[in-house]
């Protein structure tokens, strides 16, 4: 090629080579798993409901267990991390291999959630929106939450009282959640787990 050349991929180029490596390191990855201990999720297995944040995304994941058994429907929690351009370098393989760590200590720390009342929605695997560039940590609603479709964040029912002017819960409720809060807390310290942003917006 005649003149100059440049190096430098252009963002799209860049986001595109990161998604092939992304579907590739994950293709990689699942070949060497049991059915049992594989992390990805299918997108085209999960129907997410309409939603304005780009963090969060409720729906319902469609998952056959057993060869021999029928399908199963979980209504789901989808916690979002978009990624960059940068992931189509070498580097994206560390951050691949973080997610896939996290994502296992998710799924082997909620299912040991009760025992420490960490009160940790169970997680489920990760999944991979290339449309969006993005990857999801699935996780369960909780069985208590019934049929509904939705989540509410312990600030937000905080401001629905402070801006209609409503009496606030009785002072029994508000002990008892204060009391589920300090032991889950307890509990995370109890496994020596490091934690952030412990506040009202990340409780739901």
């Amino acid at each position: 090629l005649a003149g100059s050349f440049d190096a430098q991929l252009s963002p799209d180029l860049e986001a595109v080579a990161a998604i092939k490596r992304i579907k590739y390191l994950s293709e990689q990855s699942e070949r060497k798993r049991s059915p049992e201990a594989r992390l990805a999720i299918d997108m085209s297995k999960i129907a997410l409901d309409k939603t304005k944040s780009s963090t969060r995304s409720t729906g319902i994941l469609e998952m056959k267990m057993k060869e021999d058994s029928g399908k199963c429907f979980y209504q789901v929690l989808v916690e979002w991390k978009r990624y960059e351009g940068f992931w189509n370098t070498e580097f994206g393989n560390e951050l691949f291999n973080r997610v896939e760590k996290l994502t296992e200590f998710l799924k082997a720390s909620s299912r040991s959630s009760e025992i420490l009342n960490l009160r940790l929605l169970h997680c489920m695997g990760y999944c991979h929106d290339d449309m969006k560039q993005r990857l999801g940590f699935v996780y369960a609603f909780p069985k208590s939450a019934g049929s509904q479709r939705y989540y509410l964040r312990l600030n937000s029912l905080l401001k629905d009282y402070t801006d209609g002017n409503l009496n606030p819960p009785p002072v029994g409720d508000r002990m008892r959640l204060a009391k589920i809060l300090c032991q889950a807390m307890f509990g995370f310290h109890r496994a020596q787990w490091f934690h952030k942003s412990f506040s009202s917006y990340n409780i739901l």
